[in-house]
């Protein structure tokens, strides 16, 4: 397999309801590209490349079981939230603020 064979995509989730704060890149048929967008689904769907399928799919943004609940903590973020990781990361959590945000844009995608 030759990586022009290989379709990637990668999202980095971004949650303002008024500014284009989603990117969206992708390698399809040995072509590039990158976009910034809005986080409604109808945007991020316009901004896809058309190709059939993609071969590696990478999200940053807090992924969750479809119907888990909002305030859902994550034992991976509380994990990562502590010791060395605290301070090289930054990361947060995602059942309040900020991170509640990030992790309802990050679940705002199309059918399927």
């Amino acid at each position: 397999m030759k990586l022009n064979d290989i379709n990637l995509l990668g999202i980095d989730v971004g949650f303002s309801k008024s500014r284009p704060t989603t990117g969206i890149a992708w390698s399809t048929n040995g072509t590039f590209g990158a976009v910034k967008t809005h986080t409604d689904w109808e945007h991020r769907r316009q901004q896809l490349p058309s190709v059939a399928a993609f071969s590696v799919i990478a999200i940053d943004g807090p992924l969750v079981p479809t119907g888990s609940p909002d305030r859902l903590v994550r034992t991976c973020e509380q994990v990562l939230a502590r010791g060395a990781f605290q301070k090289r990361c930054k990361p947060g959590s995602s059942h309040f603020g900020t991170g509640l945000q990030l992790k309802r844009a990050a679940r705002n995608r199309g059918p399927g």
